[in-house]
């Protein structure tokens, strides 16, 4: 993450265990998931879901 840089959208902080209660929410729990495993790439992901 530091050398690439954060992703940069003053996502803030959710918590895993709540559940999101809009878009705004969503979007920031999944911005903190992507981060957390390495912002992996668009390949990675989709090989990650078992395939597109």
């Amino acid at each position: 993450m530091a050398h690439r840089g954060r992703y940069d959208r003053g996502v803030g902080h959710t918590r895993p265990d709540l559940s999101c209660s809009d878009r705004r929410e969503l979007a920031v729990g999944l911005s903190n998931l992507y981060e957390h495993a390495g912002a992996p790439t668009l390949d990675t992901l989709v090989a990650r879901a078992g395939g597109s």
